[in-house]
Protein backbone atom coordinates (compact mmCIF):
# COMPACT_ATOMS: atom_id res chain seq x y z
CA UNK A 1 0.00 0.00 0.00
CA UNK A 2 1.45 3.40 -0.99
CA UNK A 3 2.22 5.90 1.84
CA UNK A 4 -0.70 8.31 1.60
CA UNK A 5 -3.13 5.18 1.06
CA UNK A 6 -1.65 3.81 4.11
CA UNK A 7 -2.33 6.84 6.29
CA UNK A 8 -6.03 7.23 5.03
CA UNK A 9 -7.10 4.09 5.87
CA UNK A 10 -5.52 3.67 9.41
CA UNK A 11 -6.94 7.71 9.74
CA UNK A 12 -10.73 6.47 8.61
CA UNK A 13 -10.05 3.22 11.25
CA UNK A 14 -9.98 6.11 14.03
CA UNK A 15 -6.27 4.89 14.28
CA UNK A 16 -4.72 7.61 17.40
CA UNK A 17 -1.19 9.21 16.33
CA UNK A 18 0.67 11.69 17.92
CA UNK A 19 4.43 11.53 15.72
CA UNK A 20 4.30 10.59 12.47
CA UNK A 21 8.32 9.81 10.49
CA UNK A 22 7.64 11.48 7.22
CA UNK A 23 10.32 9.47 5.45
CA UNK A 24 8.91 9.03 1.67
CA UNK A 25 5.80 10.49 2.95
CA UNK A 26 3.95 13.15 0.78
CA UNK A 27 5.12 15.85 3.18
CA UNK A 28 3.39 18.65 1.37
CA UNK A 29 -0.01 17.22 0.72
CA UNK A 30 -0.17 16.07 4.92
CA UNK A 31 0.53 19.83 5.32
CA UNK A 32 -2.11 21.12 2.71
CA UNK A 33 -4.87 19.29 4.76
CA UNK A 34 -3.82 20.77 7.95
CA UNK A 35 -2.30 17.43 9.40
CA UNK A 36 0.71 18.46 10.82
CA UNK A 37 1.32 21.12 13.57
CA UNK A 38 3.81 23.66 13.30
CA UNK A 39 6.80 23.08 15.82
CA UNK A 40 8.00 26.44 15.75
CA UNK A 41 5.84 26.64 18.36
CA UNK A 42 7.15 24.63 20.59
CA UNK A 43 10.58 25.74 19.99
CA UNK A 44 9.26 29.50 20.56
CA UNK A 45 7.82 28.41 24.16
CA UNK A 46 10.63 25.78 25.57
CA UNK A 47 12.74 27.36 27.86
CA UNK A 48 15.56 24.18 27.42
CA UNK A 49 15.56 24.53 23.54
CA UNK A 50 15.02 27.16 20.91
CA UNK A 51 15.53 27.70 17.08
CA UNK A 52 19.16 29.28 17.97
CA UNK A 53 20.10 25.94 19.41
CA UNK A 54 19.84 24.24 15.87
CA UNK A 55 21.80 24.65 12.70
CA UNK A 56 19.88 27.65 11.07
CA UNK A 57 19.94 26.46 7.31
CA UNK A 58 18.63 23.09 8.94
CA UNK A 59 15.49 24.51 9.20
CA UNK A 60 15.20 27.19 7.13
CA UNK A 61 15.07 24.38 4.66
CA UNK A 62 12.72 22.03 6.62
CA UNK A 63 10.52 25.15 6.62
CA UNK A 64 7.15 25.97 4.53
CA UNK A 65 6.42 29.86 4.07
CA UNK A 66 7.53 30.14 7.49
CA UNK A 67 6.02 27.14 9.44
CA UNK A 68 8.15 24.02 10.33
CA UNK A 69 6.33 20.54 10.21
CA UNK A 70 9.08 18.51 10.66
CA UNK A 71 12.44 17.83 12.21
CA UNK A 72 15.18 15.61 12.46
CA UNK A 73 17.69 14.86 14.92
CA UNK A 74 20.60 14.67 12.44
CA UNK A 75 21.51 15.87 8.49
CA UNK A 76 23.50 15.00 5.90
CA UNK A 77 24.31 16.80 2.81
CA UNK A 78 23.04 15.34 -0.90
CA UNK A 79 25.51 16.53 -3.43
CA UNK A 80 28.12 16.16 -6.21
CA UNK A 81 31.57 16.74 -5.70
CA UNK A 82 33.79 17.91 -9.01
CA UNK A 83 37.72 19.08 -9.34
CA UNK A 84 37.24 22.69 -8.63
CA UNK A 85 39.15 23.32 -11.76
CA UNK A 86 37.17 21.78 -13.95
CA UNK A 87 33.23 22.63 -12.77
CA UNK A 88 34.52 25.73 -10.82
CA UNK A 89 35.23 26.38 -6.91
CA UNK A 90 31.59 27.29 -6.42
CA UNK A 91 28.57 25.56 -4.46
CA UNK A 92 25.51 25.38 -7.44
CA UNK A 93 25.18 25.42 -10.73
CA UNK A 94 22.30 26.36 -13.22
CA UNK A 95 21.23 22.95 -16.04
CA UNK A 96 22.60 25.47 -18.87
CA UNK A 97 25.74 25.19 -17.30
CA UNK A 98 25.65 21.97 -16.45
CA UNK A 99 24.98 20.39 -20.35
CA UNK A 100 27.42 23.20 -21.80
CA UNK A 101 30.17 21.62 -19.80
CA UNK A 102 29.30 17.86 -19.73
CA UNK A 103 28.58 18.24 -23.46
CA UNK A 104 31.85 19.53 -23.80
CA UNK A 105 33.71 16.81 -22.06
CA UNK A 106 31.65 13.73 -22.30
CA UNK A 107 34.02 12.19 -25.35
CA UNK A 108 36.66 12.56 -22.81
CA UNK A 109 35.29 10.96 -19.59
CA UNK A 110 32.52 9.71 -17.85
CA UNK A 111 30.25 12.48 -15.82
CA UNK A 112 28.81 9.75 -13.39
CA UNK A 113 30.06 6.96 -12.04
CA UNK A 114 28.16 3.60 -12.41
CA UNK A 115 25.14 5.35 -14.14
CA UNK A 116 21.73 4.30 -14.58
CA UNK A 117 19.49 5.96 -16.30
CA UNK A 118 16.17 5.85 -13.37
CA UNK A 119 18.34 6.80 -11.09
CA UNK A 120 19.62 9.97 -12.48
CA UNK A 121 16.51 11.27 -13.30
CA UNK A 122 15.46 10.47 -9.98
CA UNK A 123 18.01 12.36 -8.26
CA UNK A 124 17.63 15.07 -10.24
CA UNK A 125 14.10 15.47 -10.27
CA UNK A 126 14.32 14.90 -6.59
CA UNK A 127 16.50 18.34 -6.04
CA UNK A 128 14.26 20.35 -8.30
CA UNK A 129 10.80 19.06 -7.33
CA UNK A 130 9.83 22.11 -5.73
CA UNK A 131 10.43 23.70 -9.03
CA UNK A 132 8.29 21.62 -10.89
CA UNK A 133 5.44 20.66 -8.77
CA UNK A 134 2.96 24.01 -6.80
CA UNK A 135 1.88 22.15 -3.53
CA UNK A 136 -0.18 24.66 -2.15
CA UNK A 137 -2.28 25.20 -5.92
CA UNK A 138 -2.11 21.35 -6.62
CA UNK A 139 -0.34 22.19 -9.77
CA UNK A 140 2.58 21.43 -11.55
CA UNK A 141 5.16 22.13 -14.25
CA UNK A 142 6.72 18.94 -15.94
CA UNK A 143 6.57 20.52 -19.60
CA UNK A 144 8.98 22.48 -19.76
CA UNK A 145 13.33 22.56 -20.76
CA UNK A 146 14.22 22.08 -17.64
CA UNK A 147 12.98 18.27 -17.25
CA UNK A 148 13.09 17.64 -20.59
CA UNK A 149 16.10 18.31 -20.52
CA UNK A 150 16.71 15.98 -17.64
CA UNK A 151 15.29 13.38 -19.39
CA UNK A 152 17.78 13.62 -22.48
CA UNK A 153 20.24 13.36 -20.14
CA UNK A 154 19.41 10.37 -18.47
CA UNK A 155 18.51 8.77 -21.47
CA UNK A 156 22.11 8.84 -22.62
CA UNK A 157 22.34 6.27 -20.10
CA UNK A 158 21.50 2.14 -19.66
CA UNK A 159 18.49 0.83 -17.60
CA UNK A 160 21.23 -0.53 -15.32
CA UNK A 161 25.06 0.39 -14.65
CA UNK A 162 27.78 -1.26 -15.78
CA UNK A 163 31.89 0.58 -14.79
CA UNK A 164 33.72 -2.31 -16.34
CA UNK A 165 35.35 -3.44 -13.10
CA UNK A 166 36.79 -0.20 -12.55
CA UNK A 167 36.32 1.45 -8.85
CA UNK A 168 35.45 5.27 -8.44
CA UNK A 169 38.11 6.59 -7.18
CA UNK A 170 40.75 5.19 -10.00
CA UNK A 171 38.62 6.53 -12.39
CA UNK A 172 38.48 10.31 -10.74
CA UNK A 173 42.48 9.77 -9.92
CA UNK A 174 42.91 8.29 -13.86
CA UNK A 175 41.12 11.68 -14.87
CA UNK A 176 38.22 9.31 -16.22
CA UNK A 177 35.38 10.64 -14.29
CA UNK A 178 33.95 14.61 -13.99
CA UNK A 179 31.45 13.97 -10.42
CA UNK A 180 30.94 12.01 -8.11
CA UNK A 181 27.63 11.24 -6.43
CA UNK A 182 27.62 11.10 -2.82
CA UNK A 183 25.91 11.97 0.79
CA UNK A 184 28.43 14.06 3.00
CA UNK A 185 27.31 12.96 6.58
CA UNK A 186 31.15 13.62 8.61
CA UNK A 187 33.50 15.68 8.18
CA UNK A 188 36.16 13.34 6.79
CA UNK A 189 33.64 13.45 3.54
CA UNK A 190 35.16 16.87 3.35
CA UNK A 191 38.50 16.07 3.83
CA UNK A 192 39.04 13.21 1.48
CA UNK A 193 37.73 14.42 -1.90
CA UNK A 194 40.10 17.41 -2.41
CA UNK A 195 42.61 14.54 -1.65
CA UNK A 196 40.94 12.45 -4.32
CA UNK A 197 40.93 14.63 -7.22
CA UNK A 198 44.16 16.32 -6.59
CA UNK A 199 43.21 19.80 -5.97
CA UNK A 200 40.21 21.48 -4.41
CA UNK A 201 37.23 20.01 -4.49
CA UNK A 202 33.89 21.43 -5.39
CA UNK A 203 30.36 20.52 -3.62
CA UNK A 204 28.79 21.57 -6.32
CA UNK A 205 25.63 19.89 -6.30
CA UNK A 206 23.00 18.84 -8.83
CA UNK A 207 22.41 21.17 -11.63
CA UNK A 208 19.25 23.09 -10.21
CA UNK A 209 16.64 25.16 -11.61
CA UNK A 210 16.42 27.22 -8.47
CA UNK A 211 19.17 27.78 -5.79
CA UNK A 212 21.27 25.40 -5.59
CA UNK A 213 21.20 21.62 -5.75
CA UNK A 214 22.32 20.42 -2.80
CA UNK A 215 20.20 19.52 -0.79
CA UNK A 216 19.78 18.48 3.10
CA UNK A 217 19.17 14.36 3.43
CA UNK A 218 17.73 13.79 6.93
CA UNK A 219 18.86 10.12 6.65
CA UNK A 220 14.64 9.26 6.92
CA UNK A 221 14.44 10.85 10.34
CA UNK A 222 12.49 13.81 9.99
CA UNK A 223 9.29 13.57 12.77
CA UNK A 224 6.07 15.55 12.65
CA UNK A 225 3.47 15.73 14.97
CA UNK A 226 -0.12 15.29 13.73
CA UNK A 227 -2.35 18.50 14.50
CA UNK A 228 -5.28 16.08 15.79
CA UNK A 229 -2.42 14.29 18.45
CA UNK A 230 -4.20 13.91 22.11
CA UNK A 231 -0.88 14.13 23.71
CA UNK A 232 1.05 16.59 22.14
CA UNK A 233 3.09 17.58 24.74
CA UNK A 234 4.02 13.92 24.72
CA UNK A 235 5.00 13.90 20.77
CA UNK A 236 6.95 16.78 21.45
CA UNK A 237 9.03 15.76 24.33
CA UNK A 238 9.80 12.63 22.36
CA UNK A 239 11.27 14.90 19.56
CA UNK A 240 12.54 17.03 22.01
CA UNK A 241 14.78 14.04 23.33
CA UNK A 242 16.06 13.27 19.76
CA UNK A 243 17.52 16.95 19.59
CA UNK A 244 18.97 17.29 23.03
CA UNK A 245 22.64 17.16 23.79
CA UNK A 246 22.88 13.89 25.28
CA UNK A 247 21.29 12.34 22.41
CA UNK A 248 22.88 14.24 19.70
CA UNK A 249 26.51 13.22 21.09
CA UNK A 250 25.26 9.46 22.04
CA UNK A 251 23.46 8.59 18.76
CA UNK A 252 24.40 10.95 15.70
CA UNK A 253 27.81 11.19 14.65
CA UNK A 254 29.60 9.34 12.15
CA UNK A 255 26.26 8.27 10.67
CA UNK A 256 25.08 11.66 9.85
CA UNK A 257 25.98 15.30 11.38
CA UNK A 258 24.20 17.02 14.23
CA UNK A 259 21.64 19.13 14.08
CA UNK A 260 22.35 20.80 17.21
CA UNK A 261 24.73 23.49 16.97
CA UNK A 262 26.97 22.81 20.09
CA UNK A 263 27.06 18.93 19.00
CA UNK A 264 28.19 19.58 16.00
CA UNK A 265 31.05 22.36 16.91
CA UNK A 266 31.64 19.35 19.22
CA UNK A 267 32.69 16.80 16.97
CA UNK A 268 34.48 19.48 14.20
CA UNK A 269 36.55 20.42 17.41
CA UNK A 270 37.51 16.98 18.01
CA UNK A 271 38.12 16.18 14.41
CA UNK A 272 40.32 19.86 13.85
CA UNK A 273 42.33 18.52 16.92
CA UNK A 274 45.95 18.69 15.93
CA UNK A 275 47.32 18.51 19.31
CA UNK A 276 45.74 17.07 23.05
CA UNK A 277 43.06 18.94 24.62
CA UNK A 278 40.03 18.13 27.46
CA UNK A 279 36.41 18.42 26.98
CA UNK A 280 34.76 20.62 29.47
CA UNK A 281 33.25 16.61 30.29
CA UNK A 282 36.88 15.80 31.37
CA UNK A 283 37.23 13.30 28.53
CA UNK A 284 40.57 13.50 26.90
CA UNK A 285 40.73 14.14 22.87
CA UNK A 286 44.15 12.85 21.01
CA UNK A 287 45.65 14.54 17.91
CA UNK A 288 42.84 13.30 15.24
CA UNK A 289 43.98 10.76 12.88
CA UNK A 290 42.57 8.03 10.85
CA UNK A 291 42.66 5.78 7.56
CA UNK A 292 40.03 5.82 4.69
CA UNK A 293 39.33 2.95 2.85
CA UNK A 294 36.77 3.85 -0.13
CA UNK A 295 37.20 0.54 -2.45
CA UNK A 296 40.84 0.19 -4.12
CA UNK A 297 41.92 3.44 -2.65
CA UNK A 298 43.44 4.13 0.78
CA UNK A 299 44.22 7.46 2.18
CA UNK A 300 45.46 8.81 6.34
CA UNK A 301 44.44 12.04 7.54
CA UNK A 302 44.74 14.20 9.65
CA UNK A 303 43.27 17.17 11.92
CA UNK A 304 40.44 18.90 9.62
CA UNK A 305 42.51 22.28 8.56
CA UNK A 306 40.82 25.49 8.61
CA UNK A 307 40.17 25.72 5.11
CA UNK A 308 38.39 22.83 5.09
CA UNK A 309 36.32 23.80 7.93
CA UNK A 310 35.07 27.14 6.01
CA UNK A 311 34.56 24.72 2.70
CA UNK A 312 31.72 23.03 5.00
CA UNK A 313 30.23 25.97 6.72
CA UNK A 314 30.21 27.36 3.26
CA UNK A 315 28.17 24.39 1.98
CA UNK A 316 25.80 23.75 5.07
CA UNK A 317 25.04 27.75 4.84
CA UNK A 318 24.68 27.83 1.14
CA UNK A 319 22.05 24.59 1.06
CA UNK A 320 18.53 25.86 0.76
CA UNK A 321 16.75 22.57 -0.21
CA UNK A 322 16.11 19.13 1.61
CA UNK A 323 16.21 15.76 -0.40
CA UNK A 324 12.32 15.82 -1.29
CA UNK A 325 11.42 11.66 -2.57
CA UNK A 326 7.65 11.92 -2.91
CA UNK A 327 6.91 8.26 -3.38
CA UNK A 328 3.65 8.22 -5.45
CA UNK A 329 4.89 11.28 -6.99
CA UNK A 330 8.55 9.87 -7.78
CA UNK A 331 6.81 6.36 -9.03
CA UNK A 332 5.09 8.11 -12.02
CA UNK A 333 8.24 10.44 -13.10
CA UNK A 334 9.69 6.56 -13.67
CA UNK A 335 7.41 4.86 -15.24
CA UNK A 336 6.34 6.95 -18.01
CA UNK A 337 10.09 7.70 -17.87
CA UNK A 338 10.86 4.19 -18.99
CA UNK A 339 8.61 4.38 -22.17
CA UNK A 340 11.22 7.29 -23.37
CA UNK A 341 14.39 5.46 -21.98
CA UNK A 342 12.90 2.52 -24.44
CA UNK A 343 12.72 4.86 -27.72
CA UNK A 344 8.64 4.30 -27.57
CA UNK A 345 7.84 8.38 -27.46
CA UNK A 346 9.95 11.76 -27.92
CA UNK A 347 11.04 13.22 -24.46
CA UNK A 348 8.60 15.84 -24.65
CA UNK A 349 6.00 13.89 -25.22
CA UNK A 350 6.59 11.80 -22.11
CA UNK A 351 6.70 15.10 -20.16
CA UNK A 352 3.62 15.82 -21.26
CA UNK A 353 2.40 12.95 -19.88
CA UNK A 354 3.92 13.22 -16.93
CA UNK A 355 2.34 16.29 -16.15
CA UNK A 356 -1.29 15.05 -17.15
CA UNK A 357 -0.24 12.05 -14.86
CA UNK A 358 0.74 14.60 -12.08
CA UNK A 359 -1.79 16.77 -12.11
CA UNK A 360 -4.43 14.18 -11.87
CA UNK A 361 -2.25 13.12 -8.71
CA UNK A 362 -1.84 16.56 -7.05
CA UNK A 363 -6.11 17.25 -7.93
CA UNK A 364 -7.05 14.09 -6.03
CA UNK A 365 -5.00 14.81 -3.05
CA UNK A 366 -8.27 17.12 -1.32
Amino acid sequence: MQPLAKINTELAAKEDFDVICLKNMPEQILINRGMLTDLHTYLEQDKDIGADDLVTSVLEAFSRKGHLYSIAPGFGISTVIGAAGQVGDKTGWTVEEFQKLTGEIKEEMDIFYAPANGEILKRLTAVNLDSFVDWKKRSCSFDNAAFIEFLEFAGQYPESSDVNGASMPSMVQNKELLLVQNTIVDFTDIMLYSRLFGEKAAFIGYPAVEGTGNAFDCQGMNMGIFSNSKNPEGAWEFIKYLLSEEYQKKYCYPDYFPVRLECLQYYMDITSADKQFITEEGITIEPYTCEITYDDYQVKLGAMTEEEREIFWELVNSTTKTNTYEEELMNIVLEEAGAYFQAHRTAKDTAQIIEKRITLYLSEQQ
